[in-house]
């Protein structure tokens, strides 16, 4: 793990995505600025009841949404620092979409 622990992360899947075993689904990436934990989203934010309700009404295509905690170590200071958003982009590239893209089937090209 590029910051040196486990971390946690919810993971949006369309209600579609079931209903066919080869579909692949693009990717949305949701992080939090702030520093909230990998619930926040959906506790706050109620995201899945909105992505539930816009693919619903055909106003967005059915999507994977991860949502990854987005605080960091203390010793990498706030979000605001380039060590500490340099080590969100490593995370990003070498530790999340590595783990998603073995887990779930995510469309190719949506970086």
């Amino acid at each position: 793990h590029v910051l040196g622990d486990e971390r946690s992360m919810l993971v949006y899947l369309p209600p579609q995505y079931d209903d066919d075993a080869e579909a692949r689904f693009p990717l949305l990436m949701l992080r939090h600025g702030g520093g909230w934990e990998e619930d926040g989203w959906v506790a706050d934010g109620a995201a899945d009841t909105i992505l539930d309700n816009l693919i619903g009404d055909g106003a967005a295509v059915p999507m994977i949404v991860a949502m990854p905690a987005s605080w960091m170590p203390s010793e990498l200071g706030n979000g605001f620092l380039p060590r500490s958003t340099q080590a969100a982009a490593d995370e990003l590239f070498d530790d999340i979409l590595p783990f998603l893209r073995s887990r779930y089937r995510i469309a190719e090209g949506t970086e």
